[in-house]
């Protein structure tokens, strides 16, 4: 069920990939940048047809700082899905 963020809708990614899970062949991640921030390539193959996503985590925000890594993936991963 989606929330509502500023007058808009949105899915969650977990909401995202449980939408697109039957229909997902694979998903693949890498990481382009370390330094100064981590940024994440996000690819979703999706009934043969590929989709992207890139995000990067910010440093200066508590919990990207804390894990971005996962942050960043998370991100790309729910970019790739919209």
């Amino acid at each position: 069920m989606p929330i509502n963020i500023h007058g808009k809708e949105y899915w969650t990614v977990a909401e995202r990939l449980e939408l697109a899970r039957k229909d997902i062949d694979s998903i693949t991640t890498e990481l382009l940048s370390e330094t100064p921030l981590v940024v994440i390539k996000a690819t979703l193959t999706i009934k043969g047809k590929e989709y992207t996503g890139i995000s990067g985590a910010n440093p200066d925000k508590a919990i990207e700082k804390m894990s971005p890594y996962e942050v960043a993936e998370t991100s790309a991963v729910g970019r790739a899905l919209g």
